[in-house]
């Protein structure tokens, strides 16, 4: 691991992954596969993002379209009753190759805003920071005391950010985000 990460910051593009997914939701159809339930995703591609329904929609286009996944990785053959779910997760711009990524991929060191949590910094939005242990939220509670941590102290521009005390993902990582700079302890 390296002991210094440069981070860099997100911001929402004007695009989307498209997708098409099938999945179970009952308790006795478990895939052997993913450990959880049957799963099955075709990517579509990119399109212009839209807000509506928070970019994700459970609206069905046509389920004759030979493009919705009909088997898991199992071999488990979906039925008309399992779920269907069109997917438009939103793209960021920012990434340090200039390649536009989903939250859920970026890698580390990205920064975003999250203001779909109810936690505010001193800027006013909910920062998190993708640390080598999986995304932080900053401006979120501490869970290391007791679940009801005070939090931390964030201060600087973004990506210029400082925040006290240490990041400490037990078992994961432990480090200081300092001037921008994620940095092991």
């Amino acid at each position: 691991m390296t002991d210094r990460i440069q981070c860099f910051f997100l911001t929402p593009s004007n695009y989307a992954e498209e997708s098409f997914r099938r999945y179970t939701l009952s308790d006795n159809l478990h895939c052997p596969v993913t450990r959880s339930e049957h799963d099955a995703e075709s990517k579509l591609g990119i399109k212009e993002y839209s807000s509506e329904g928070g970019g994700r929609s459970t609206n069905i286009v046509d389920k004759s379209d030979p493009r919705w996944p009909t088997t898991c990785r199992c071999g488990y053959v979906f039925k008309p009753e399992d779920s269907w779910l069109h997917n438009l997760i939103r793209l960021y711009d920012g990434a340090p190759l200039g390649e536009k990524v989903t939250l859920n991929k970026a890698p580390v060191g990205s920064m975003y805003y999250a203001d779909w949590y109810d936690w505010k910094g001193p800027d006013g939005h909910c920062l998190v920071v993708v640390t080598p242990g999986g995304p932080w939220i900053v401006d979120g509670p501490s869970t290391g005391r007791n679940g009801e941590g005070p939090g931390w102290t964030r201060t600087g521009e973004i990506s210029l950010v400082t925040a006290m005390p240490s990041i400490h993902q037990p078992g994961v990582y432990h480090g200081w985000l300092r001037d921008g700079w994620l940095v092991s302890c």
